[in-house]
């Protein structure tokens, strides 16, 4: 049996899941892993498997993180300071980084090293996620930024055969009509 949930799995089948997670959810490398013949073929049959599924799905769905931690974590990056991680010489001070949690708004810390004839001189440097990444994500959760597609309906129009000046002085004269029927309108209701 499998942990926790009560699914039957054999030990075959237990061993392609936990590699499964192992490797990134890639299930042929998974079912290579779990010494399956064919993984390719084993990994679609498995991951289409009741029992395999119910335990993957279970798995996922105590470790996965919440819609609120996705956007917890965007903001904390979007609000995210260098100088929040960093000393007053601006070096990385990763005990103050670790204190404040941190140490997931950095994306890289590098290390190098240049020796002169005097000394060596190390330098390093941090990156911090993309602040403007995280804004535009949540932007766009909040509805903030709406992705346009233009589209130049006259090319397409005139592709389809339809004289495209014709159809847009039809259309501002629909608009002009309708703008009239509402102002007769709105004139009726204060008499």
């Amino acid at each position: 049996m499998s942990k926790g949930n009560g699914t039957k799995l054999t030990n075959k089948q237990r061993r392609f899941v936990d590699e499964y997670f192992i490797c990134g959810m890639n299930g042929s490398e998974a079912a290579r892993r779990a010494q399956y013949a064919d993984p390719p073929v084993a990994a679609v049959r498995l991951t289409k498997n009741v029992n395999v599924h119910a335990v993957i799905e279970q798995r996922m769905s105590e470790h996965a993180m919440s819609a609120n931690e996705v956007l917890y974590q965007l903001t904390q990056i979007a609000r995210g300071d260098i100088s929040d991680v960093t000393d007053a010489h601006g070096n990385l001070d990763m005990a103050k980084a670790r204190e404040l949690g941190m140490t997931g708004l950095i994306a890289e810390i590098t290390h190098k090293t240049i020796s002169t004839e005097d000394s060596d001189i190390y330098e390093g440097k941090v990156k911090l996620y993309s602040k403007m990444d995280a804004l535009k994500t949540l932007a766009k959760y909040h509805g903030l930024l709406i992705d346009r597609l233009q589209v130049d309906w006259r090319v397409s129009l005139e592709q389809a055969g339809y004289d495209a000046n014709d159809i847009e002085e039809q259309f501002e004269r629909m608009v002009r009509d309708r703008a009239d029927v509402i102002r007769l309108g709105a004139g009726d209701d204060s008499q």
